[in-house]
């Protein structure tokens, strides 16, 4: 029995003849425009500077750590000092993002970069996160070039940066993040949600980091940590979730 035949007899079986492909490419297109929001709970509908804390205590809990500077301008000096506090080499792995690419670097004295995709060698990344998701502390980075996905994955320590005013609400606000940046009808290969230092408690029960990625977790928040900025006003709130 081939597909079509198969499909036909499931139609006729729920008493629905084959539709008009125009028409039925039409509902489809609808469907897949109007980007229909789920249920979002209120803790997720907050001014701007409420859900940047919200989203860093989520990830502080979880075992991230996270930490605010005011300008970018001061990130090298900050991945410099980060990679001496956990005990290693000045050495980073980066993308090609040209958001690194305009900071200071002389500024951390010893401090050396590579660009391109991370290897097992690599014990130290430093990636740049398209949005935050204050609802449950999350990361959302997209994969290319500029960050690739294994930088999110490979190292012992995940160094990432998020403008405070890309801190949202809802993981529906992380996604229009994505659709913003890279167009409609266009997404990223891979869109990459981090929530928190690698960790299993899969064999015995016994917690073990680093099984699956990083170790460790460090966020860099570039930007004042109270900024003024609106709430983010969704088609559909509850506070049953």
């Amino acid at each position: 029995m081939n597909r079509d035949h198969m499909i036909a007899r499931v139609r006729s079986a729920l008493g629905h003849p084959r539709p008009d492909d125009s028409e039925r490419l039409r509902r489809v297109e609808s469907k897949l425009s109007a980007h229909r929001r789920n249920c979002v709970p209120r803790r997720a509908v907050k001014l701007q500077p409420e859900l940047a804390r919200d989203f860093a205590a989520r990830l502080t809990a979880v075992g991230a750590s996270v930490e605010h500077i005011a300008d970018p301008s001061g990130i090298p000096e900050r991945v410099a000092a980060i990679l001496s506090e956990a005990g290693l080499p000045p050495h980073v792995r980066t993308g090609s993002d040209p958001f690194f690419a305009a900071l200071p670097w002389s500024r951390a004295d010893g401090l050396t970069r590579a660009a391109g995709a991370a290897s097992a060698e690599d014990r130290a990344t430093l990636s740049h996160a398209l949005a935050g998701i204050a609802e449950t502390g999350t990361l959302v980075l997209a994969s290319g070039p500029e960050n690739p996905v294994t930088l999110s994955f490979l190292p012992e320590l995940s160094i990432v940066t998020l403008a405070q005013e890309s801190i949202c609400g809802s993981l529906e606000d992380g996604f229009d993040a994505v659709r913003h940046r890279f167009g409609p009808g266009l997404m990223p290969r891979t869109v990459t949600l981090v929530s928190a230092p690698s960790r299993t408690g899969d064999i015995g029960g016994r917690l073990v980091m680093g099984a699956h990625g990083p170790r460790r977790l460090v966020v860099i928040v570039v930007g004042a940590p109270d900024a003024p900025g609106g709430a983010v006003l969704l088609e559909r709130s509850s506070d049953q979730y």
